[in-house]
């Protein structure tokens, strides 16, 4: 058997219900995000429960294994909280930039983003592994 990274998607039960029915669109995200608009992952399963708490009783989180190959294969940045092009990296996407040359990006959360916005100093915290482009089929198929 192949070593696999487990990933944690905290949401809604009906976002949910739609993923399992319909896989994951990558693109569906119109929101700024720190990465861009994407399918948005961790690698904590308590930063996922704690998302999905936001909407209580109807929170979920839901499970990916993806063969850590595949994972290994794609186009992707990872950035750790010392990075000095982080901030300069969300700032971009956070302020609208749409497309990203990758196909995976991973990081720290931007936990304070209207004061980041306004020229404060990033809070970063916990981490976020954000999928684009054609990966959502890579992620239906490790959907447990």
């Amino acid at each position: 058997m192949q070593p696999t990274t487990d990933l944690y998607h905290g949401t809604n039960k009906a976002a949910a219900a739609s993923i399992r029915a319909n896989g994951v669109d990558t693109g569906l995200s119109t929101r700024r995000m720190d990465f861009g608009n994407g399918f948005y992952t961790t690698r904590d399963s308590q930063q996922a429960a704690d998302w999905a708490a936001r909407f209580g009783k109807n929170g979920t989180v839901l499970h990916f294994q993806i063969p850590t190959s595949q994972l290994d294969a794609l186009n992707s940045r990872s950035f750790t909280e010392g990075d000095s092009s982080l901030a300069g990296f969300v700032r971009s996407y956070r302020g609208g930039s749409a497309d990203t040359p990758y196909d995976m990006v991973e990081g720290p959360m931007l936990m304070n983003p209207g004061k980041f916005m306004r020229g404060s100093a990033p809070d970063w915290d916990g981490n976020q592994v954000t999928f684009f482009g054609d990966t959502g089929s890579m992620l239906d198929a490790g959907l447990q």
